[in-house]
């Protein structure tokens, strides 16, 4: 037995049918692949045409090819028949989430052009990296709005080569194929410059922070306050079904039969209206004026503010964030990289739609913590109100963004008619509205270097809406433009404090996302956007070699020659080149080396040959970095009895940081 299951999303799938269990991958040409309510067979897996109607509610059928019922209907060979089987078995018992019927005929008129494709050309499909003149040709036989949805198939397929036992295509060459998709030039949001950047992270964990410090505390005062209406109204459901008074009246005001005085002297009792007053109070109000109202406002912005963190760190939308429950953060052990963490949202069920993980920073922890513990917190009240109809699942491991179900809260009449599924809207424009202390005017306000550093990415960028002087407005899709900018702009974003915050999540993004290192089924579209920022990361890397801080070892004229290709090309041209895989920058101790073609001397650890090398380029920035490795040298050759070659490597390299250093400091 292959151990693997239907995975048909479908409410007439049955486990104990025929056709739940595979038996083998592939399955013997009797399997029967679908199966009607009563044990009729419908399809078996040799058949030309499976045909899925019972499941999907009406007529549905997968059609490989063979003896297409339509005279224009897709003529396959019958190897690439068998082939387009495979894939089609895959999608439906693979180890992946589950799929609907529908969602698996989209897979397979989406990747049957390509089985065309090959048909036409007289070879399989498991030949196809084999002939890469047809390839290339396979954005030509896609419609283009389906172009980055086969993008992603193919790179499913590629992780799954094992199983299927042949691949399309390996991720370099997908990545050359996305150039055919729609620009991303003229889509792109603005990439949010470092200070800036660092500045927002800065202050969003400042404030999720003061809730963490006080958390206990703040769980004191939420107890105090429940108890306190309990007492009021007999219990918190007689307050909710509004028993004998007013529903929404405060217990802390004036109208309340036993008084229980002022909400801010509880607060300041319990040692936490500095905080409050810190964050979500307006400056032309005071916690006192504000009454208990405040304590809800302050436990959504930090749901609102934990949220921003999380997708500062993890590229999400704002309505994957929105989704996100509990016990999100998980974590993958890696051989090479250690513990990586991601974030778990809803699965998804359709393969055009994103998948459920997101590689994130360990620092995404104290935004979940925070979030988590007000979420429980209000769902403690929630499971308390007639008037809303909760799932055990979600009581269990609550959304980490809720409405405030407190019997202080505001709550609409729709919104119970929601219950638990009501979402609040997450827009980083509300941040003054949501959390008035989070940001202070001037430090927003967009400086020279600023604007440089954000056009210097974004070519594109509205010089008037982002003009020097005026306060820069942050949106969600900034955050994940910015989060895939910082982890591929090696060299061209190097504030070091920068370097810091990505320092953990930087390589994990790399191999997971851009390498295809990880069988997990990480989020599609993230993973298609990190690696076109690739691309473009080598277009803008290309570009900055003409400045001043680059030299050649070999002279100015050299240089010239060497970057002659990009003097003479527009940004869209660059990307072009590095999309087809035209241009190589490769990082090295010195700078960078421009070669296509392997090394044998790495440029890493050994560095006497970069100063000689005709496709090296030094960086004047890396002066200190030079130094630091002569004086390493220095004290390796003084504390070791280095003999023979070992010391002929290292007096090499002596005299190549001795070189290195004279070009970065004359010319």
């Amino acid at each position: 037995m292959s151990g693997l299951v239907l995975k048909l999303d479908s409410p007439r799938v049955s486990h104990e049918a025929e056709n739940y269990l595979l038996p083998s991958f592939p399955p013997p040409d009797d399997f029967p692949i679908a199966v009607a309510g009563d044990g009729r067979v419908l399809s078996r897996y040799g058949d030309p045409r499976w045909n899925l109607s019972f499941f999907a509610g009406r007529s549905l059928w997968l059609d490989f090819g063979i003896t297409p019922k339509r005279r224009d209907a897709t003529r396959l060979s019958p190897g690439n028949s068998e082939l387009l089987k495979l894939v089609m078995l895959y999608y439906m018992y693979g180890e992946r989430s589950m799929l609907s019927p529908e969602s698996l005929r989209f897979v397979i008129t989406s990747v049957r052009p390509i089985f065309k494709l090959c048909t036409d050309n007289g070879i399989l499909v498991s030949q196809l990296r084999r002939f890469p003149l047809v390839l290339s040709q396979i954005p030509a036989v896609l419609a283009q709005s389906k172009v980055p949805a086969v993008m992603t198939i193919l790179y499913e397929l590629y992780n799954a080569r094992e199983l299927l036992g042949f691949e399309m295509a390996d991720v370099g060459e997908i990545q050359k194929l996305l150039k055919s998709a729609t620009s991303v030039e003229k889509k792109q949001n603005p990439y949010i410059p470092a200070r800036l950047w660092l500045y927002q992270i800065r202050r969003c964990r400042e404030m999720l922070q003061d809730f963490i410090s006080h958390r206990l505390e703040f769980e004191a005062l939420f107890k105090h306050c429940v108890g306190v209406y309990e007492r009021e109204y007999g219990s918190i459901t007689a307050f909710f079904r509004g028993d004998g008074v007013v529903a929404g009246v405060s217990a802390f005001s004036s109208t309340s039969k036993i008084g229980a005085g002022s909400f801010a002297d509880a607060a300041r009792k319990h040692g936490v209206a500095e905080i409050i007053d810190r964050w979500v109070i307006d400056s032309d109000r005071t916690i006192d004026e504000s009454g208990i109202r405040a304590l809800g406002k302050y436990f959504s912005a930090v749901q609102f503010v934990g949220a921003l963190y999380l997708a500062t760190f993890s590229g999400m939308r704002r309505a994957e964030v929105g989704r996100l429950r509990s016990d999100c953060l998980v974590l993958d052990r890696d051989d090479r990289l250690g513990e990586i963490f991601m974030l778990r949202g809803d699965t998804s069920k359709t393969v055009d739609d994103d998948s459920a993980l997101w590689i994130t920073s360990p620092t995404a922890k104290i935004a979940v913590d925070a979030m988590a513990a007000i979420s429980t917190m209000r769902m403690s009240m929630a499971v308390l109100d007639p008037r809303l109809e909760i799932a055990d699942d979600v009581v269990d491991n609550p959304y980490l963004i809720t409405r405030s179900y407190e019997p202080w809260g505001v709550v609409k009449e729709s919104e119970y008619e929601l219950g638990v599924d009501a979402r609040v809207e997450i827009s980083y424009r509300h941040w003054k509205t949501r959390c008035p202390g989070l940001f202070e005017a001037n430090e927003l306000r967009i400086t020279a270097e600023d604007f440089k550093a954000a056009v210097l990415v974004t070519p594109s960028l509205d010089n008037e809406k982002y003009a020097v002087g005026k306060p820069w407005n942050f949106t969600m899709h900034q955050l994940r433009r910015t989060l895939n900018v910082n982890a591929t702009y090696s060299g061209v974003v190097s504030l070091p404090s920068l370097q810091y915050e990505m320092k953990h999540q930087t390589p994990a993004m790399s191999l997971y996302y851009g390498q295809g290192h990880s069988q997990i089924k990480l989020n599609k579209a993230m993973t298609k956007e990190f690696i076109a920022t690739m691309f473009q990361a080598l277009a803008v890397k290309a570009a900055t070699l003409l400045g001043d801080d680059f030299v050649s070892p070999l002279g100015e004229e050299h240089k010239a020659r060497m970057l002659e290709f990009v003097s003479q090309r527009t940004a869209s041209q660059l990307l072009a080149m590095a999309r087809s895989g035209q241009i190589s920058i490769r990082e090295t101790a010195l700078g960078v080396c421009m070669s296509r073609e392997y090394c044998p001397y790495g440029g890493i650890d050994h560095i006497a040959e970069c100063t000689k090398c005709d496709k090296a380029l030094l960086d004047r920035r890396r002066r200190a970095k030079i130094e630091e490795i002569g004086h390493r040298i220095v004290e390796v050759m003084a504390s070791s009895n280095a003999d023979g070659p070992l010391r002929e490597c290292l007096e090499a390299q002596q005299v190549a940081v001795k070189e290195a250093l004279d070009v970065v400091l004359t010319h």
